[in-house]
């Protein structure tokens, strides 16, 4: 065989590899996602974080309600890590004049995230997360409460979702573009 059958023969396998390259390569949709987000459709999306407080008149040691929603406004479906206090939601509690209030209640001891807590939202479907606490205006012995608001007053609660968690045992995708955050006010009426 001289050189020139070789490279007759050769030839419909080039045109072959090259033929199947173009199509491969002309799959990506026409308009459609970039390239990161088609290949995983669920790490993109609109959310949006609410809070509301119950009541909004504290009276003492009437135990309060937070109710924290993470609702999807986009029209795609999105995977998300749920608002999970301590590791992706953070609570903090200011007095009228800006000092924080310390958290005094039990702090548990969490695993970090994994694959099987991430969520998948639909569009207009939400997670929805009711934080319940105690509280009084000082300690009192043999009693434990989750805040002590000691003035009368209004207190600002500022909810924080942060979706970016290190330390987390995940690999899939998930929406993690920025945080979230909310705030309501209460009041204490300490008569």
């Amino acid at each position: 065989m001289n050189k020139y059958e070789k490279t007759s023969l050769n030839l419909p396998i080039i045109v072959f590899i090259l033929f199947f390259g173009l199509f491969f390569i002309s799959m990506k949709p026409v308009n459609g996602p970039e390239l990161d987000s088609y290949a995983n459709p669920t790490s993109k999306g609109n959310l949006s974080l609410s809070l509301s407080i119950s009541p909004k008149v504290l009276t003492p040691n009437e135990s309060f309600n937070l109710t924290i929603r993470l609702r999807n406004i986009g029209n795609t479906d999105v995977r998300v890590i749920p608002p999970m206090r301590w590791t992706s939601l953070h609570i903090e509690i200011y007095f009228e004049n800006g000092t924080q209030i310390k958290y005094t209640g039990a702090r548990p001891s969490l695993l970090p995230p994994t694959d099987e807590n991430l969520k998948i939202l639909h569009p207009g479907e939400e997670i929805v997360n009711n934080y319940y606490f105690s509280w009084n205006t000082k300690p009192v012995q043999g009693e434990v409460k989750d805040w002590y608001f000691p003035w009368e007053g209004r207190y600002k609660v500022v909810v924080v979702y942060t979706p970016n968690i290190e330390y987390s045992k995940r690999t899939l995708p998930y929406w993690k573009e920025r945080v979230l955050k909310d705030e309501d006010w209460f009041e204490i009426n300490n008569q």
